[in-house]
């Protein structure tokens, strides 16, 4: 086997550099390779059907928490999170959720204040989009977090979640 060494390749405006079919071009067994700015880098998935239920005015966190290692201190985090939440059998009662960075708050309170009457449950699909410039190359776990307003009502993060975290290159 050959060994060619290169200190920079590039091609004419216009042109492609073409990697022949079958073979692979590995540029990390080498050294290390910079992606464009925007580029997703890793992407961190949890999908889990569970139900957190809570009376408390103190805000918890939730069956949704996920972790990821940046790769880079210039890496920006973007995050969704998804599921049902809201169940209630009070006439009122008001839930609030937010996402938490390794348990301080990332992305502010999102409350609602939804009615329902007797003993009737009410779902309501829930989404959260955040974004993260965490400067560092350690693991950060994202969660998501709930609290009722009043501890007389009660409310929940229930059925199935969906919960991903992208790393992108700063």
């Amino acid at each position: 086997m050959s060994t060619l060494t290169l200190k920079e390749l590039s091609a004419p405006t216009g042109e492609v550099i073409k990697i022949a079919a079958g073979k692979t071009l590995d540029l990390k067994s080498q050294g290390t390779t910079t992606l464009p700015t925007g580029s997703v880098l890793q992407v961190v998935t949890m999908n889990t059907v569970t139900t957190f239920s809570g009376s408390s005015t103190t805000f918890a966190n939730t069956n949704s928490l996920l972790a990821i290692t940046p790769t880079s201190t210039s890496s920006k985090i973007v995050g969704y999170v998804t599921g049902f939440g809201l169940k209630g059998a009070e006439n009122q009662f008001e839930v609030q959720y937010r996402i938490a960075k390794n348990g301080a708050t990332l992305a502010p309170a999102s409350d609602w204040s939804l009615g329902s009457s007797g003993s009737n449950e009410l779902y309501v699909p829930i989404t959260f989009h955040f974004s993260d410039s965490p400067s560092t190359t350690s693991a950060i776990t994202y969660s998501l977090q709930m609290r009722c307003t009043n501890s007389s009502t009660s409310g929940s993060w229930y059925r199935k979640q969906t919960v991903t975290i992208m790393e992108i290159q700063g």
